[in-house]
């Protein structure tokens, strides 16, 4: 059976289907950031990282001292205690901010040197893990996003925040003139 809403009663659903749909898209961004960050992560693993090819040689002299095989990759081959965690990958985090009607998801990596890396400086080419992590992940995320929307709306209009449509309706109608 169809209900005719007043004015006031369409307003509230609306704005009650906004905020489902707002929960919704942080609840999504939250898996979709999660899913960047272990991008990110693994672009800084050696033998995982898009830059394993890189050479720097200031890296190549660590790897020889440390007797360890060479990467490229934003690693640190050290166990400098002072650096803790020491390296990259295990620094990197992953947030969502949602600030009136807008989510914002953040990746990043607090380390004093991660910009430096991320977008390369004078004695560095860059090695952009984050950036790279979100063009890579970018199909996936829009999945997510979307997926987690939709039941957003699904659930605001399960909820009965608009009107049911009768059940007895035909699934088609012609709509041409019958002559």
């Amino acid at each position: 059976m169809t209900r005719i809403l007043t004015f006031a009663e369409m307003r509230e659903a609306l704005k009650n289907c906004q905020n489902s749909v707002l929960t919704s898209a942080r609840d999504g961004m939250r898996v979709a950031t999660t899913n960047v960050k272990a991008q990110a992560k693994r672009n800084c693993t050696p033998g995982k990282s898009p830059y394993d090819s890189i050479w720097f040689p200031t890296k190549e002299a660590k790897a020889t001292r440390y007797g360890m095989p060479y990467t490229g990759a934003p690693y640190s081959y050290d166990q400098d205690k002072s650096r803790d965690p020491v390296h990259m990958r295990d620094a990197m985090y992953s947030r969502v901010l949602v600030q009136a009607k807008n989510v914002m998801g953040i990746v990043g990596n607090p380390k004093d040197y991660a910009d430096d890396v991320h977008d390369g400086n004078h004695g560095m080419w860059p090695r952009p893990f984050i950036m790279d992590a979100i063009k890579e992940k970018e199909t996936e995320t829009r999945a997510i996003l979307s997926d987690y929307i939709e039941r957003g709306l699904l659930q605001a209009c399960e909820g009965n925040l608009f009107p049911e449509i009768p059940s007895d309706l035909p699934t088609e109608m012609n709509t041409e003139d019958e002559e």
